[in-house]
């Protein structure tokens, strides 16, 4: 079976809750959000990363309510706008939900409804909705008839119904929360691990890390996450629903945490790390596989995120290596382990 991409396109302040209720209706339904939850610093790199991520995608949805939208210095239109052009360019199946309540305060201002009208002049597929509770709903009944009228030809399929061409891709989990990281910990061979912030993973896992420093203690374990002085924390912050302190907390407890365990089972072999930039997926690499974790691709913590098991000797296991090996060496800031 195959799953579709959809790309969701919103305004920041007037369209969180019905957002967060689309994506969580396209869960629901097998699709894959993807959106732009955290823009690079520059208006530059902002449009060339929305440019990237709608080329990726198979389906973009637009939330349309009251506001236009931030409009970038040197743009003359607002990103959700840019959104849309772009998805046109790319010729990617759009479907647009404007806002047709009556609450006091919701009407849509000049720029809105001019965008609006240009969406109905385009012959989009528009619908209109009154509540955030009807959207998921509306948003995937329409993908249901979009997807039968404008099948994208692009799309996700399971691993017993593709392989790529060197079959490097051993297992597949749809939530990595289903993998036990025993096996891994328990390798007889030096691991790189590379996280976010590892609370929440360190504590599902105390027992096996534990256990790897009193009987492993001939391999390494080399642990990177972000820095709690790092000045992208907030974005990290964001995607894990915490404040900026709570976040620094948390990988300043990692870090303890696992220098506290290795000292006491004398392991020497532990080295943490703390990357100054954003990791943009979380990897595990022992000598017989690397298993990794796209962690900005969905927008809630508390959504589980797929987890991917490749083989050694093969060419994304050698990419994998590669990716820890790039941010392990110049850009790190090593304090202790």
């Amino acid at each position: 079976m195959k799953r579709y991409s959809v790309f969701v396109s919103s305004t920041l302040r007037d369209t969180k809750e019905p957002r967060n209720l689309v994506i969580g209706a396209l869960l629901t339904g097998s699709y894959i959000p993807i959106g732009m939850e955290f823009s690079p610093s520059t208006v530059k790199e902002t449009k060339s990363h929305i440019e990237e991520m709608i080329s990726l995608s198979d389906y973009v949805c637009l939330i349309i309510k009251s506001e236009y939208g931030d409009v970038p210095e040197g743009m003359p239109i607002s990103w959700i706008h840019f959104e849309y052009e772009v998805a046109k360019k790319h010729k990617r199946p759009i479907i647009a939900f404007a806002y047709n309540g009556r609450k006091r305060g919701d009407q849509r201002d000049s720029r809105t409804e001019k965008f609006v009208q240009a969406i109905e002049v385009d012959g989009t597929t528009l619908r209109f909705w009154k509540s955030a509770a009807e959207l998921g709903g509306a948003v995937l009944s329409s993908l249901k008839i979009l997807t039968q009228e404008r099948s994208a030809p692009g799309g996700w399929v399971r691993r017993d119904a593709y392989v790529d061409e060197e079959d490097s891709l051993e297992q597949f989990y749809r939530r990595s929360s289903d993998y036990d990281y025993s096996e891994f910990l328990d390798s007889r061979s030096n691991i790189k691990i590379l996280l976010n912030d590892g609370y929440g993973w360190r504590r599902r896992h105390e027992a096996a890390l534990s256990a790897r420093f009193k009987t492993r203690q001939a391999y390494s374990t080399t642990i990177i996450t972000n820095d709690d002085q790092g000045e992208y924390l907030d974005y990290v912050a964001a995607k894990s629903q915490k404040d900026l302190q709570e976040q620094r907390a948390d990988i300043v407890s990692f870090h303890e945490a696992l220098t506290g365990m290795a000292l006491e089972h004398g392991y020497t072999k532990l080295r943490l790390l703390k990357s100054k930039y954003i990791n943009t997926h979380c990897i595990y690499i022992c000598k017989d596989y690397a298993i990794e974790t796209p962690y900005y691709t969905t927008f809630h913590r508390f959504v589980h995120l797929p987890l991917f098991r490749y083989r050694s000797g093969t060419g994304i296991y050698d990419d994998l290596q590669q990716d820890f090996d790039l941010i392990a060496r110049p850009l790190l800031v090593d304090r202790g382990g």
